[in-house]
């Protein structure tokens, strides 16, 4: 209700009643506005003539009415802003604008957080979105189980995704089905890996820069808009000049004011809320553009673009090539439109295929993305490989990425590492940043190519100076450890905060935890590290929903809710995490923090085990031997005992294997290989072997006799406590057995000994 009490302004849509009428026996309320006299400003820019300084004026007046909202305590945001929901009228023969439709707009006392004045607001750019992009990352993980406390241990993990719909093609951007063309980037869940970012008062800025490009460059139904700003969108201050150049294309002659308004609008329109300009710098930039000239308006109807005096100036030859252009749009217009209402059009698409056949790069381009992702036609991979091809042959940069993914992941294509790595190498030789990173890819796991850190560091550095927040996350990784650059951790811990903070990259929001947990370039600072965990978790990534399901199990940096565990560990399991399955199901098999379950924890240690997961694998194992949450089945025991104990040197599967041979428990009874198997578990530091394998030798049971080897397992089961180790050991010290003669050594074992009998008691 802040909308209705706040002061009226002559750019933002008044309204002046709420009317109530009877529908269907329900009462509704309608609000009441002034009519537009000139309908929106998609139809206003399309129907009538506006001369180039009405223009700058009217972009100048809907940022006034954006600002005055954003003065609100709290700020109000539109949200929504784009040339429909921007009404036009005539007062005193001037053209007004006024910002309207305010049907998602939000305030702080909306939940929303709010950061506006400052060139420090941050906007939350969740997960790693492009479909079209995915490339395998090297990331820090923790290892964590139920039965250890956390501790540090860097892993390659899977394939992240990239989406290049938002990059690559104006179709899928203007027209997609998912999102809004007009919004930023933090608005759009298929460029936040199906999440929404924060919401600021400079996501208004970036939806008011498009705006303004829009009136400007006086595209009102041509679709060179959208490929205009596919290729300018997220970028920022490094396309000023191309910005510039946009707006000198259209009648802005070149000034000093233009300079500025094309930094301010590329700043506007950049991925980063950092780089964007604050609501007050914009309407400064754009109120001086204006000059504060807004002159009369005429309503004239504008006639079409090929009956203007100036095409009568044209040759007959430009003339029939403008003609040419011309129908080209209509069909590429077509084709969006079919896309845009879901309802494909036969034409469109034989027309448009017609001029990828001709060789039209873009036609071509835009024509395989959406045949690789389903866009208004049904999805056909080979199709997609086909238009890729001939687009990269053309030099496409994008395209050689995209071609290069196909056969990497065998999409529409047979699997084909060489000719991946081909493509990327290609890509990346045209300095395309995605390029770039996913050949560093396969310099750091040897795909198509000898694995070499050195030059795999090396791309991720040419992408991360690109501003590619995942490459930098690589590259701290690279840092951290040493590959293939001398190892440098706070160069890491600096790589990860960039990423992390301004890119907002989950990822590396993990890795800067564990930086702050571990104090690994920085010193060791729990709460901070809880910080970037939830962060990272709240941004969907699984890793650090399964670590804070830990510290909240534990009590770690946070107070200890088993409760709180449950709810992490089951939104990281549903993401198919296996170890937040493993430690969910254990949850469910014990009644931690939510009801007792056999059935749910056989179900979840299933899943984890399927993944190959050691630790599930093992607790799937006993489940089936003692009959918890299924029919006890010895046989299906063994098995998952033994593919914990082959496949991930489980050390109590090991052990329990060795029991299954030595008692014939699902298995014939072979001692040999039960003896076999308890030497694997003693050597993988499991006590019982220790203490077991050391009495084979001690009476050369099996083995032959060895008092030296007796000696050594029951020196390493004695040192974890094993009471009955600990006493043997005094033994042998006490009468040389194995070990020389040392009295004082046996008796410091007896002594021992003796004392954890009694801590016990």
């Amino acid at each position: 209700m802040q909308y209705f009490h706040m002061d009226p302004n002559p750019n933002v849509l008044t309204i002046t009643d709420i009317a109530h009428i009877l529908h269907e026996h329900e009462d509704l309320k309608l609000l009441v506005t002034p009519w537009a006299t000139c309908g929106n400003l998609q139809q206003c820019l399309t129907c009538t003539v506006v001369t180039k300084s009405l223009r700058v004026d009217l972009c100048a007046q809907i940022a006034q009415g954006v600002n005055h909202l954003h003065q609100l305590n709290p700020p109000m945001i539109h949200q929504n802003l784009k040339p429909e929901n921007v009404l036009m009228f005539v007062e005193d023969e001037h053209l007004v604008a006024k910002v309207a439709d305010f049907g998602i707009m939000a305030s702080g006392s909306d939940g929303i957080k709010l950061i506006s004045g400052g060139d420090d607001s941050k906007s939350v750019a969740a997960g790693n979105g492009r479909p079209d992009s995915p490339g395998s990352v090297y990331t820090a993980k923790t290892s964590t189980t139920q039965k250890t406390s956390t501790r540090r241990r860097g892993r390659r993990a899977k394939r992240s995704v990239k989406n290049d719909s938002k990059a690559n093609s104006p179709a899928a951007a203007l027209f997609g089905s998912q999102g809004n063309f007009w919004a930023a980037p933090e608005q759009r869940p298929e460029d936040q890996g199906g999440r929404v970012g924060k919401i600021t008062t400079k996501s208004d800025v970036f939806s008011l820069g498009l705006l303004a490009l829009y009136i400007l460059g006086k595209q009102e139904t041509n679709p060179t808009f959208a490929e205009s700003m596919h290729a300018l969108k997220y970028h920022g201050v490094g396309i000023t000049k191309r910005v510039r150049e946009y707006l000198e294309e259209y009648g802005l002659k070149k000034s000093k004011k233009v300079n500025t308004l094309a930094k301010t609008l590329a700043l506007a329109i950049s991925r980063y809320t950092t780089s964007r300009p604050t609501m007050k710098r914009f309407l400064e930039v754009v109120k001086d553009a204006a000059g504060g000239k807004r002159g009369r308006f005429k309503f004239e109807l504008n006639a079409p673009a090929l009956a203007s005096p100036e095409m009568n100036k044209d040759s007959r030859k430009t003339r029939q090539k403008k003609l040419k252009d011309s129908e080209k749009q209509i069909r590429y217009s077509q084709f969006l439109d079919s896309i845009m209402n879901n309802k494909p059009s036969s034409i469109a698409y034989k027309f448009y295929t017609k001029d990828a056949e001709k060789g039209d790069a873009q036609a071509q381009y835009n024509l395989a993305n959406c045949y690789a992702k389903g866009i208004g036609m049904e999805k056909n991979e080979k199709l997609a490989v086909k238009w890729y091809t001939a687009n990269a042959v053309q030099g496409n940069a994008e395209a050689q990425n995209n071609l290069a993914l196909c056969y990497e992941r065998g999409a529409g294509v047979e699997k084909d590492a060489d000719m991946a790595f081909k493509w990327f190498a290609k890509s990346a030789e045209q300095k395309y940043t995605l390029g770039q990173f996913n050949l560093g890819i396969c310099y750091a796991k040897g795909i198509g190519t000898e694995a070499n850190m050195e030059k795999a560091a090396a791309c991720y550095r040419n992408a991360a100076e690109k501003g590619s927040y995942e490459a930098m996350n690589n590259l701290g990784m690279c840092y951290e450890h040493g590959w293939g650059v001398e190892q440098d951790q706070k160069q890491a811990f600096r790589l990860f905060l960039t990423s992390a903070d301004q890119g907002q990259l989950p990822m590396a929001q993990f890795n800067l935890a564990l930086c702050h947990q571990n104090g690994i370039g920085v010193e060791e600072d729990m709460q901070t590290a809880i910080m970037w965990y939830t962060r990272s978790a709240e941004a969907g990534y699984a890793e650090a929903q399964c670590n804070l399901g830990i510290f909240y199990q534990q009590g770690i940096g946070v107070a200890k809710s088993e409760m709180s565990a449950c709810k992490w560990y089951i939104t990281s399991a549903a993401q198919g995490y296996a170890e937040a399955q493993n430690n969910l199901a254990i949850c469910y098999e014990h009644g931690i923090g939510i009801p007792r379950d056999a059935k749910l924890a056989v179900q979840w240690y299933n899943e984890a085990s399927l993944q190959g997961h050691g630790e599930a694998q093992y607790n799937l194992g006993s489940c089936f031997m003692r009959g918890i949450g299924v029919n006890d089945d010895e046989h299906n025991a063994f098995q998952w005992f033994y593919e914990s104990a082959e496949r991930n040197h489980h050390a109590d599967a090991a052990f329990v294997v060795a029991q299954c041979f030595q008692n014939g428990l699902g298995v014939p009874e072979d001692s040999e290989q039960a003896v076999v198997w308890c030497h694997r578990a003693a050597d993988l530091g499991h006590t019982d072997a220790e203490f077991n394998i050391a009495c084979c030798y001690l009476m050369g049971r099996i083995v032959q006799k060895n008092e030296e080897k007796a000696a050594d397992y029951f020196s390493r089961a004695a040192e974890k406590e094993n009471i009955e180790a600990m006493i043997n050991l005094g033994k042998f010290f006490a009468h040389g057995v194995g070990v020389e003669l040392d009295r004082s050594k046996a008796k410091q074992w007896y002594d021992a000994a003796e004392a954890v009998v009694k801590q016990a008691e």
